[in-house]
């Protein structure tokens, strides 16, 4: 301004476009939303704020432990104090709410938790995927037989699932194998997805007593 505009030299805009780079991992993620959309599943966005106790009722004994966990400062409540671990207590309280009013849910959220690291450390951020299905497979039709109770989701809903997004992005060697020591899953009920030999995910039948403390029994 004190010098003036009309001091600056003209130059011409610079046109080019930086070359086009993708995001793998986006790519990635996008991916695995169209195909449990596509496979009848809703995404849910659940707070990344949750409680020891709230995580405390992934496991049989309701034991709920502060140890491990990303805690706030200035919670806004006792239920908002930490980070959460996992996705399943945000999605399973969801799924609860949507069964007063309907006869089935079939939900996933894949994001971010939150792992502490010793010291003044930022916590990692890992991104998870988690589904639940719970009730009838179809919804309530005019020629329901009387007295018959309709197919309900099962196990094997479950592991088609997971087949089915493993086939779709192609993962290699993909094996399945039973689970009988994940705390939230029924012992008898469970199985854990390997790829190359690798645990990467479980799934199965809650075990009943986090059902009941999520009030899905």
């Amino acid at each position: 301004r004190v010098s003036g505009y009309d001091r600056l030299p003209e130059t011409r805009l610079a046109l080019e476009l930086p070359p086009p780079t993708g995001n793998r991992d986006l790519e990635l993620e996008e991916a695995v939303r169209d195909r449990l959309a596509d496979a009848g599943l809703f995404e849910c966005v659940t707070y990344s704020f949750s409680s020891p106790e709230a995580e405390g009722k992934l496991h049989p004994s309701g034991t709920a432990s502060g140890d491990g966990f990303v805690a706030l400062v200035n919670p806004n409540s006792p239920e908002r104090s930490v980070l959460r671990q996992t996705l399943l207590p945000g999605l399973l309280t969801v799924a609860a709410e949507n069964l007063k009013n309907a006869a089935s849910v079939a939900l996933f959220e894949l994001g971010p938790v939150f792992v502490a690291k010793p010291g003044k450390q930022l916590p990692s951020e890992p991104r998870r995927l988690a589904f639940v299905l719970s009730g009838r497979k179809t919804e309530a039709a005019w020629d329901d037989p009387l007295g018959v109770d309709p197919p309900r989701y099962d196990f094997f809903d479950a592991k088609g699932i997971v087949e089915g997004l493993a086939t779709d992005l192609h993962l290699p060697s993909v094996t399945f194998a039973a689970a009988t020591d994940v705390p939230h899953l029924h012992p008898g009920r469970a199985a854990r997805l390997l790829v190359n030999g690798t645990a990467i995910g479980s799934f199965g039948e809650l075990h009943p007593k986090v059902a009941s403390a999520f009030k899905l029994a």
